[in-house]
């Protein structure tokens, strides 16, 4: 049989009894969440159709780099790469490789 040691406990604090300390403030409760939008859910037919590719006649398939650059423009690409790099600057080039 569960035992409700809470309720006997007698270090227990109840919130009745907790004082906020003058040089502390009462935690606020978070807002409401604002409402969603309305949108009309897509209506799927077949799950097992997976459908084909709907690319540029111009890309390449099997380049994985240009499949990337369809989702990034070259100035968003250009950061990651300088990014990257200096992430290595930072952090790998510090440490003994052996």
């Amino acid at each position: 049989m569960p035992s409700n040691h809470a309720r006997i406990d007698a270090d227990l604090v109840q919130k009745t009894q907790y004082k906020v300390p003058p040089n502390k403030m009462v935690k606020i409760p978070s807002p409401k969440p604002w409402p969603l939008p309305e949108f009309e859910p897509i209506h799927i037919d077949d799950w097992d159709d997976h459908g084909s590719l709907n690319l540029p006649s111009n890309v390449e398939t099997h380049d994985p780099f240009k499949l990337f650059s369809l989702s990034f423009i070259d100035k968003i690409i250009d950061k990651l790469i300088k990014w990257t790099n200096k992430h290595v600057e930072l952090y790998l080039l510090d440490k003994d490789i052996k």
